[in-house]
């Protein structure tokens, strides 16, 4: 079965042919890190893809909980954090985090469980997606629940 692909126009009136986007976390309440692999194969002739980062309730209003969350892709035997969302306080409101990596764009060189910075991109793709996200709770008022849910989009 063919997977179902639509056009989006860019600035200059190109057409891009998109993939259905895919979940990678589905959106759940979450008060404690953690990662799901959810593997796909990115297709061959993919020139980029988009990681969508949806928060839709944050923390209870306490300024020190933190939520990182990131894309990875597996290189080489190794998950790589590709996409680092903002990092969101517990005093966020709803909102949408978009980040695009394209295969076109250098990557400069990095070694493995160096940090990637809030809202960065390392332009690498691989064949497999999985999503990671970690909870700090800032031992203030309130609970650190949150709600969020992250996909990623293949662009051809």
């Amino acid at each position: 079965m063919a997977v179902p692909r639509f056009l989006s126009q860019t600035p200059g009136n190109q057409h891009q042919t998109h993939e259905e986007s895919r979940t990678l976390a589905a959106e759940a309440a979450r008060a404690a890190s953690g990662n799901t692999q959810t593997d796909f194969e990115c297709i061959p002739d993919c020139s980029s893809v988009i990681g969508i980062l949806t928060l839709t309730t944050g923390a209870t209003g306490d300024a020190l909980d933190l939520l990182d969350v990131y894309i990875q892709t597996y290189i080489h035997d190794t998950w790589v954090d590709v996409i680092r969302f903002t990092q969101i306080i517990g005093t966020d409101a709803d909102d949408q985090y978009f980040a695009k990596i394209d295969k076109l764009v250098a990557t400069v060189e990095f070694e493995i469980g160096t940090g990637l910075a809030a809202a960065a991109v390392r332009n690498l793709l691989g064949s497999r997606w999985a999503a990671r996200w970690v909870v700090t709770d800032g031992a203030g008022a309130g609970t650190h629940t949150w709600t969020f849910g992250v996909d990623i989009q293949p662009v051809l």
